[in-house]
């Protein structure tokens, strides 16, 4: 009997706590939007205060741009396309702007940008250029020798 007492004790004792082995949950699928495409613009060059010739060979012109290139012929060997593009813009700006009359700045500022605006060719072929925020100026000592010569032209 006491073996059967025993034997029913033991019997009945809990089971000892096992640990509970959970799976972890999946993580939540994180969906990341579509990276918006970067747009990066063609490489550019600003130009400031280039002295260009004009009509009259005792006044210069004053240029400034910003100058844009994209390249033309793949494998182009030159070490520096910037500097192609600038050269190819400046002379094309000077032949513009040395048939300029002075007196006439900001009808020739609006000219020089049309036509600055469209892209080249330089004289290789290995880039085409255009200029923005073109700027053409005289210089101030330059200006006021111009208002001075008007007056004195006036007076006669």
């Amino acid at each position: 009997m006491v073996l059967l007492v025993l034997l029913a004790v033991v019997w009945k004792q809990p089971d000892e706590p096992r640990p509970v082995v959970t799976k972890p949950a999946p993580a939540p699928s994180v969906v990341l939007p579509d990276r918006e495409p970067v747009f990066s613009g063609p490489p550019t060059r600003t130009v400031a205060d280039v002295r260009l010739p004009s009509a009259s060979p005792d006044f210069q012109f004053s240029f400034s741009a910003i100058v844009q290139w994209s390249t033309v012929l793949s494998g182009s060997r030159h070490a520096d396309l910037g500097a192609v593009a600038v050269d190819a813009l400046l002379e094309r700006a000077r032949a513009l702007t040395a048939r300029q009359q002075v007196t006439e700045e900001s009808l020739n500022q609006h000219r020089l940008a049309a036509l600055l605006g469209e892209p080249a060719l330089d004289e290789k072929g290995q880039v085409r250029s255009w200029a923005t925020e073109v700027r053409l100026r005289l210089p101030d000592a330059d200006q006021k020798h111009l208002q001075h010569l008007a007056a004195l032209h006036r007076r006669e």
